[in-house]
Order: C-alpha cells, then structure tokens, then sequence
C-alpha cells in the first residue's frame, strides 16, 4: 500500500517498478514499453501521463489538430497536467489530483497493480481527461477548448461530462460508460463511482443551480440516476438503478421515521444507521 505523502513520487516508483518485473514479450508489455520508452526514458510521473495521454490519443480527431506530431501532443498534454486549480481554498495541480485518483483504485477487488490501472482502467482515463478539460473550462478564452476534451472523453471512454461540473479529490471511478455529467454537478472528496450514472439537471431554463451536489465519501451505484439540484450529504450509499428526484428527499425527510418506502419493500428487512428513501426501481442510503 503506498503512502498519501507525496503521492506523486511514490506512484510514480511503483510504475516504474511494475514496468521493470515486465520482461515477457506479450501485447501487455509493448504497451508498458510505450508509455516508458516512446519519448525516450520517463523521468517523472508527468512524463508517464503524458505519454499516456498522446498514447490514447494518437490516430484520433483530436491528435490531427496537432498534425499527428506526437510531440507536440505530449506538450500539450503537459502543459495541462502542470496546471493548477483551486480545489476546497487549496491550489493543487491537476498531476497531484490524478497521482491522488490512480492511488485510490488499490481499494478495488479487480485491482492488479498501479501499472494496469493506469493503461487499462477506462474510469481513470475519463477522470484524467476531464480534469484536464474543466481547467481550461476555468479560463474563459479556453472554454470551446475544453468543449474539445469534452467530445474526446465521449469518443474515447463513452462518458459525456461537461467541462464545467468539477470533481474533488481522491476520486475513482469504475467503468464509467454510459455515464452522463451535468455542468453544474458538484461531487465531494473520497467518492467511488460506477457505469452508467446520470447527475442530470432539472430542465428548467434559468434555474441555477440545476444540477446535483455529491458530498464526501459518498458511493454512487452502476445506472443510478440523480436528477434536479439534489444535495446529497456526506457519506451517502446511492443503490444500483436509482433514480432520486428532489422531492424524493424532502419527502423522506418530512417523514416521522426519516423513510419513503414503495408497497414491496419489507420494513422487518431494513437496519439503517439514519433513514433510508426508496422509489420503485431501487435503494438509497444516506
């Protein structure tokens, strides 16, 4: 298990040493040699992402812009990295949000080492490329750009999130496909998501903000589905197949026993710590 201090340098000695017990000739390790040899050696962990990034890219729409020349990629992509933004008052770049990101998918049962998560997680790769995107969302003259990253995510991790929702810190997410951001969202520290989730907006023109708020540590399960400026408070369990309206929580909460429950659900079977809210199609724990 590596350590959260300087998470940067620690993750990055870990790569290197998966990289090194490597030395079989299947598709897997030209793929490792790639990322660490295709520019010549990797001094840092920027120097990975970043040839993982031209890696993902290149033969894409996106890599044309730069007249396919893949340095100029792994520059661009660079330069990003090494981008601060403010996250909780505290200015941190985007490669100590992602070194943050990549450390947490050790929690993961299917977890093999730091060297797979990075070339094969599709989750981590959406994260990488939409922090990239909201900070040039942060610059106004940059905002078609990141509209630009926005569209790459969609083609290459089937995940649509507008630059403009913004993620905190220690994030992971398993999957991702399917899943669909809202602009607005808001989602906290420390959370695990899955496939096919939507922190959709509530449809109403004008209405600000229309998009949920995910606090800290919160689980939000494969086609969950959260609609409307929703605030979830810290520590919340979103079950699988969700869909949680706002009214949904007021409801539960005007209730006497904190409980919103569907004509199937058997009472006898429920042990919360708090109160719970269930719709016909799944779950909720908050």
């Amino acid at each position: 298990m590596l350590k959260r201090e300087n998470v940067i340098d620690t993750v990055f000695a870990e790569l290197k040493g998966c990289y090194k017990a490597s030395t079989d000739y299947s598709l897997a390790n030209f793929c490792f040699k790639e990322l660490f040899s295709s520019f010549g050696e990797v001094k840092n962990f920027c120097d990975i992402t970043s040839n993982l990034l031209t890696f993902l890219t290149y033969g894409t729409y996106f890599s044309s812009l730069f007249g396919n020349d893949r340095l100029a990629i792994k520059e661009y992509w660079q330069s990003l990295l090494l981008a601060e933004i403010s996250i909780d008052g505290e200015l941190l770049s985007n490669l100590q949000l992602i070194a943050e990101d990549l450390f947490c998918y050790a929690e993961d049962p299917a977890f093999v080492d730091y060297l797979d998560t990075l070339l094969n997680y599709q989750g981590f790769h959406a994260l990488v490329i939409h922090r990239l995107a909201h900070t040039l969302w942060q610059r106004e003259e940059s905002r078609r750009d990141a509209r630009i990253l926005q569209r790459l995510n969609v083609k290459l991790c089937a995940v649509d999130i507008h630059p403009g929702a913004s993620f905190g810190r220690r994030v992971a997410w398993d999957h991702a496909i399917g899943s669909v951001i809202g602009e607005e969202s808001r989602i906290g520290n420390d959370c695990w998501l899955l496939h096919n989730i939507t922190l959709g907006g509530s449809g109403k023109k004008g209405e600000r903000p229309r998009h949920p708020y995910v606090g800290n540590q919160t689980f939000i399960g494969a086609g969950a589905m959260i609609v409307g400026h929703t605030k979830l408070a810290d520590k919340c369990s979103i079950g699988a197949g969700t869909l949680l309206l706002p009214h949904h929580l007021k409801q539960a909460q005007n209730d006497r026993f904190g409980q919103m429950l569907d004509s199937t659900t058997d009472i006898d079977s429920i042990e919360v710590d708090r109160w719970i809210c269930v719709n016909p199609r799944s779950l909720v724990i908050v």
